[in-house]
């Protein structure tokens, strides 16, 4: 042994491996430089170490060989076995960098704005791009009044790294705070490690951050920790220490994004305003914001709205505060409140990060200016300037949906995926879109994507649930709710659609039992609204309209605490038929004026909703007529095209109303080209071919309707008077039968019941 050595000294070997060690280190760091310098693909880096260690046994033999002084004839070691290392080598980095982006991490984009003005940026590409959770800090330190530094400090840290392109922070609201609120912390402080992980791998980012707090207002210290979300490792621990707040934040963002790469060349030019100049020089104002988010994480939003009115009245030019303020006073129905700060907002953007600008200009064009086209110019500029920016083509997704451009939403959502192959939502989420469209095969293969992702989240199985049900494969849909029980048996969505399946297959006592079990699991204000609505939808269909209304009632005192205002009385309008048919048609409207009351322009016009809904119920033509006038205008004031559905709905059976059915048929039908899914349509398609004598359209028309939901008591009745009509009582008995169980404990005064009852009495008489 000691002769090899003594050999492998004589040949020089040791020296001159070291000397190719040396130098690659170096060849390394100056390549890290570049890449950083010059802001180039970080797989540069992982390509030249890696070349430069499959590289080490042709240096080794070239040594051994030609590392004597004097001159060496190539021996048949060297012939065979440095080609060998050389392809062996090129085999490996192949494969390992097909595909990888090995040029510059951004690229320069130019575009037209909303104004006509050419606008270039410089944005990061997707695959550089580093998605973190933020999670809120928990005080360690027996000194309370360190509590609102829980919330704060997180929240100027996820402010100041989106100022970043490269940075993508998902932090409680609105992201994953209903899911805290679930499992028991709804200030989203204390959250166990577990639960962080897991709702990191929801969230699906790579990264987590999370922290803790100590010492005094006057000696602050800071430790935040980052995690690898896969493994749940611990990848760094820092601490920092001082007394001011947002001077802290600045420090530990600006560490984070160097402990996940990002480019110190981007680091050092990108713009990175202080927290103090981004957010606000007043820590009273701050602090102020601060006790604004934290009462609009309890969903408290008188509380969050006086916490953000505050912090403004301190600080005017605090534009986050002036954006979270008209947030705020938009839900609570004070638009001309959050306009006043949308205005602010806008006043003052040049304190927010370049992508949040666009998000301000769109709401300042859709709900001050009311200008549809412009707001989705501003949207598309955004989408354009920052193509790989997934915030922007959210917000296109969302302002297409909104319009009924399915299409187009779907594209949007596709371009999210192929920026974010891990956003796995948007499957779930293209797979609902495409059942908008009634392209029910396109939507299972987008939901069985998503299952075969994330076999273990029920929410997987529940979309193949309700898209089963949806084509009337009850059964299969029932087994689909099953496997989802089987990952969360507490789940209130699932358990109410297991009840509204049970309830279509005829086995009331079963989908009562599931719907008393998801009202006992209800564990917050959402899922007992939930709950109780499946109850109160569930009564109506039985006829039991008194119970329904107490039903509504109760899940109203749940949406109230549920939802802001706004969102709730949106709901709220939509459900006023359930007094009407109750026979209480004058509460439904006292309650309509009291919303309407309470709703400010623009969001006025929404009244139309509720307006629309009572008077389809009672029969009003000229109230239905004017409804549908406002909700035209509506569409054109907000671009809410996606009320349209509704609209053609209500028009045709205002034409019913009036006597017109060839002309309602015309409207219905294309109801159902706009929203496929809504099976109830082809009720209405039958009962005007019905009117008409036409029994053969009609029958085909509410046989669709059965076979999605063989109980359906409406469509049963309009079934047996078909038949009757086509004197064909045996069959027009069968329906009835259906319909009547359904009915078996109807309220005395519920009409349908009546009538259904008469018609199989008649029948019977005439047998």
């Amino acid at each position: 042994m000691a002769a090899f050595y003594k050999d492998l000294l004589a040949r020089r070997v040791p020296q001159i491996l070291g000397i190719y060690l040396a130098a690659g280190w170096g060849v390394l760091e100056f390549t890290d430089y570049i890449v950083s310098r010059y802001i180039l693909s970080n797989h540069l880096t992982d390509l030249a170490l890696m070349a430069w260690g499959l590289m080490i046994p042709t240096v080794i033999m070239l040594a051994y060989f030609h590392g004597r002084p004097g001159r060496d004839e190539w021996s048949k070691v060297e012939k065979f076995g440095v080609p060998i290392n050389i392809v062996l080598a090129v085999a490996l980095l192949i494969p390992t960098f097909a595909g990888k982006d090995l040029g510059a991490a951004t690229r320069a984009i130019t575009v037209e704005d909303e104004a006509g003005q050419l606008v270039e940026r410089v944005v990061p590409k997707s695959e550089f791009r580093k998605r973190i959770a933020l999670f809120y800090f928990e005080n360690t330190s027996a000194d309370t009044t360190l509590d609102w530094l829980q919330h704060g400090i997180p929240l100027a840290i996820q402010d100041d790294l989106l100022q970043d392109m490269f940075m993508v922070v998902r932090s409680s609201w609105p992201y994953f705070s209903e899911r805290l609120k679930e499992v028991g912390y709804p200030s989203g402080v204390g959250v166990p490690f577990a639960l962080r992980r897991e709702i990191a791998e929801e969230l699906h980012v790579n990264r987590m951050v999370s922290g803790t707090i100590s010492g005094s207002a006057d000696s602050l210290s800071v430790t935040v920790t980052l995690n690898d979300v896969s493994r749940g490792k611990l990848l760094t621990e820092r601490s920092f220490t001082g007394s001011d707040p947002l001077e802290l934040a600045d420090r530990i963002a600006l560490q984070l994004k160097r402990d996940l790469e990002i480019p110190g060349g981007h680091i050092d030019e990108v713009r990175d305003l202080p927290a103090a100049e981004l957010l606000t020089g007043s820590l009273p104002a701050f602090k102020a914001y601060v006790d604004g988010w934290r009462a609009l994480e309890a969903g408290e939003w008188q509380g969050a709205s006086r916490g953000f009115a505050t912090a403004v009245e301190i600080d005017p030019t605090y534009a986050n505060a002036n954006l979270m303020l008209y947030v705020a006073s938009l839900f609570l129905n004070d638009a001309p409140r959050g306009a006043q700060a949308l205005e602010a907002a806008i006043q003052h953007s040049y304190k927010m990060p370049e992508r949040l600008q666009f998000t301000l200009r769109a709401a300042y064009y859709r709900f001050v200016k009311q200008d549809p086209a412009k707001t989705l110019a501003t949207a598309g500029t955004h989408a354009e300037l920052f193509p790989d920016d997934v915030s922007a083509h959210q917000m296109l997704l969302v302002l297409y949906s909104q319009a009924g451009e399915w299409e187009k939403a779907i594209a949007a959502a596709q371009r999210v995926l192929d920026l974010d192959p891990d956003d796995y939502d948007m499957l779930r989420l293209i797979g609902q879109l495409y059942t908008q469209q009634g392209a029910y095969d396109q939507a299972r293969e987008y939901y069985e994507r998503y299952a075969n992702k994330l076999p273990e989240d029920p929410r997987a199985f529940a979309d193949l649930g309700d898209l089963s049900q949806t084509v009337g494969e009850l059964e299969r849909a029932l087994e689909y709710y099953d496997r989802a029980l089987v990952l969360d048996p507490s789940n209130t969505e699932v358990l109410t659609n297991v009840a509204r399946t049970e309830t279509a297959l005829g086995r009331f006592a079963a989908a009562e039992q599931q719907l008393e079990e998801a009202r006992n699991q209800a564990a917050t204000p959402t899922q007992e609204f939930q709950a109780l609505n499946a109850l109160r939808r569930y009564n109506v269909r039985r006829g039991q309209l008194r119970r329904a209304t107490d039903l509504m009632q109760q899940s109203w005192t749940a949406l109230d605490a549920a939802q802001p205002p706004l969102v709730a009385a949106q709901v709220k309008l939509t459900q006023l038929g359930t007094y009407v048919r109750a026979g209480r048609a004058d509460v439904a409207t006292a309650v309509l004026d009291d919303i309407r009351a309470q709703l400010s322009p623009p969001f006025d016009m929404l009244a139309a909703i509720g307006q629309l809904t009572i008077a389809q119920e009672t029969k009003d033509a000229e109230s239905l007529e004017a409804s549908l006038a406002e909700l035209e205008r509506l569409i054109g004031t907000l671009g809410l095209a996606a009320l349209r559905p509704a609209i053609t709905l209500g028009r045709g059976r205002l034409l019913e109303i009036r006597g017109d059915c060839e002309q309602a048929i015309i409207a219905f039908k294309r109801t159902l080209e706009l929203q496929p899914a809504d099976a109830d349509v082809n009720t209405d398609i039958g009962r005007c071919y019905r009117q008409l004598g036409n029994s053969e359209m009609a029958e085909r028309h509410l046989l669709q309707t059965t076979a999605r939901d063989p109980f359906d008591p409406l469509a049963n009745l309009e079934l047996a008077r078909v038949y009757n009509q086509a004197g064909q009582p045996q069959k027009a008995r069968e329906h009835l039968q259906k319909s009547l169980e359904v009915w078996l404990n109807a309220d005395p005064e519920y009409g349908p019941a009546r009538e259904a009852r008469q018609l199989f009495a008649k029948l019977g008489s005439s047998s």
